[in-house]
This record gives structure tokens, sequence and C-alpha cells, in this order.
């Protein structure tokens, strides 16, 4: 799926320092040997203790420091908390291409709409089908509509993971903004090469449970993967997302190049889709009736 919202493991902090271990035999040797005094000996075990914790306190909090300090870094370099906020509207045309074991080779194009609060449309026009999927801010819905207008339009409902991916795409800020209010818990889990670039490894584990992994670039600070587990025909398949070709859109970068991949999936092939957006605008008027459901409307 498609999301240039979202483009915007665990810190572990230093271990406590190693404090020498002497067994009888060579506290015996050392007391008959030594020359400067054995701190073990002057240092009551409660107060080691002590200062055990106070290590792994301050240990944490510089941890916590170092997150903030990587997603404040994105921040700004997607243009800035301020730019990011005045954002109120997107919209996106875009070619899209995938392989996979249910459709094959097939091409498209699409255009996507995201308007806050959390409100969020894609539109994919097949060579034989139109397919609508869209988020209101409370209900998801789509709309699959066969190119011979003498069929009827088919109106399954939405599974619950396919409603849960367009909040997502809905969200215009990304997870990292504003990551605590969201009832987040965000940790970093490594620097690690994505291609050829080194990459800040943050762990995102969202308020309902799910642990999506993003990649920001260590240069540049911008979002260059993202990788999780979604389902597939019921079987849960890791995925991931590469994001490339970032532009400047009044004053907020995008990425206006997306692959995604997914591990083997049910038939025993691997999915991958690309999404390359050739047209993206910012603050454009966008109808509220578009988001809603045809046939609900009041």
């Amino acid at each position: 799926m498609p999301g240039l919202a979202v483009a915007t493991g665990r810190l572990w902090g230093a271990p406590p320092c190693m404090l020498p271990f002497h067994d009888k035999r060579s506290k015996k040797s050392y007391a008959r040997n030594r020359t400067v005094p054995n701190p073990l000996e002057s240092v009551p075990m409660h107060r080691l203790t002590v200062l055990a914790f106070v290590l792994l306190a301050l240990s944490t909090m510089l941890s916590a420091q170092t997150v903030d300090d990587i997603i404040a870094k994105n921040i700004v370099a997607r243009g800035g908390l301020a730019k990011l906020a005045a954002v109120q509207t997107i919209r996106g045309t875009a070619d899209y291409q995938t392989t996979n074991f249910l459709l094959g080779d097939v091409h498209a194009t699409l255009t996507q709409v995201l308007k806050r609060p959390g409100k969020v449309r894609v539109d994919w026009s097949f060579p034989d089908f139109t397919l609508i999927q869209a988020y209101d801010g409370q209900n998801g819905w789509q709309i699959l509509r066969a190119a011979k207008k003498k069929q009827k339009d088919d109106r399954s409902p939405m599974t619950a993971r396919d409603v849960k991916l367009l909040q997502e795409q809905g969200d215009i800020d990304g997870p990292l903004v504003d990551w605590k209010q969201k009832g987040s818990t965000v940790e970093l889990a490594g620097r690690e090469k994505v291609g050829a670039r080194d990459a800040y490894n943050l762990q995102v584990t969202f308020k309902d449970g799910e642990v999506q992994n993003f990649y920001l670039d260590a240069d540049s600070f911008l979002l260059v993967k993202a990788s999780g587990t979604g389902a597939v025909q019921g079987v849960d398949v890791r995925f991931e997302r590469i994001f490339s070709n970032y532009k400047e859109v009044q004053g907020v970068m995008l990425p206006f190049s997306i692959e995604a991949r997914t591990a083997q999936v049910p038939g025993g092939q691997q999915a991958v889709e690309k999404t390359t957006f050739q047209k993206v605008e910012v603050n454009v008027p966008l109808d509220e009736l578009i988001f809603i459901e045809p046939g609900t409307r009041r």
C-alpha cells in the first residue's frame, strides 16, 4: 500500500562496569601482595547495590535522550514541526505495479488523498476494474467497480487489517511525531545497513501492541525503510517498505518512490509492489464527501 504520510529493537544503555571478582583464595593472595587498596573491601555491599541502580537509571535516561534526539532530527529533516502541522491535506497521483501470486504482473494508476484528522482515500484504476478504499475518520469502506458498466459494484466489507492500514496512512504526521501522546513506545534497536546506507533502527510498539521497525538514514535522518508483520490470506507475513526519491513539497520532504515487499506468501512467491508518485500537492481543497461511503451520506 502506498504511504505518503508514513514517510514521516530495544534501546540498551551501556552495561554496568564489570567489577573485579575475587574468591577467597585470590583475596588472600591479593592481601599478601597488594600495594594499593582494594575498593571492594572498603565499600559496603549495600552501597554497591545502590550504585548499580543509579548507573542503570542513568543509562536508561541517556538512552531515552538518544531516541528523542534521533526523532527530533527526523522531524527537522522532514521540514520541522511547524511546517508538518501546517499540512492539512495531501493529494498524490502515482503509477503502481505489483507482482504477486494473486494478480501476477499488474499495472495501475492511483490517486491518494489525505485530510486531517485521519481521513484517507485511495482510488486504484486497474485495466478491468477500479478499487476505492477509504476511511472517513470512523469507518472504513471499499467499492470494487468493474470496467463494464452493466456489472454491479462489489461493496464487500473491509477486513479489520485493511481498515487499520488506512488509519495508519491517514496519520499525516506519521508514527514518530507525538509518539508518547499516541500511546506508543520507541526503542533504539541499533544501527545497521539499509542498502549502502547506515540507518538507525527504531522499534515502535503501538498502543494496540503491534510492533514495527522504522529505519532512519544516519546522515539525512529521513525514513528509508519500515518493516513489520501483516496478514496475507490469514497468514502473518513479514513485510518491508523502502522509501526513496525524496522531494520538497511546500517545505515538507516527501518520498516519491515506495517499494513494498513481503516474505514468501501462501503460494510460495514473494509479493512486490512499486509506487512511483508523479505529482504530490499539499493543502489542496478536498470535499469532505469523498471520504464518506456513497449511500450513507446525509
